[in-house]
């Protein structure tokens, strides 16, 4: 998958879940950065990107996915597994 088409998937998910701007998403948003990013959140977006890329994350991977450009890095990953 090009980084390009799931970044634009991603901030699609993260504005919906979110609930703000897609111009206001990059990929320094972070649930640091971004207050609507609380633990609850975090969780529907997890959910929401498992569903739209059919992917599924580990307890851990869900832990440590902090920001955009992590979850850009981790769903890239897993949709490269799927063609290998």
């Amino acid at each position: 998958m090009q980084k390009a088409f799931a970044e634009e998937r991603l901030f699609a998910v993260l504005s919906s879940i979110l609930n703000v701007p897609l111009e206001s998403l990059s990929l320094d948003s972070s649930r640091s950065s971004l207050q609507e990013w609380d633990s609850l959140n975090h969780l529907y977006v997890v959910l929401a990107l498992e569903e739209e890329f059919n992917i599924e994350f580990s307890d851990d991977e869900i832990a440590s996915l902090r920001s955009a450009s992590g979850l850009r890095d981790a769903l890239m990953a897993k949709t490269a597994e799927r063609t290998v």
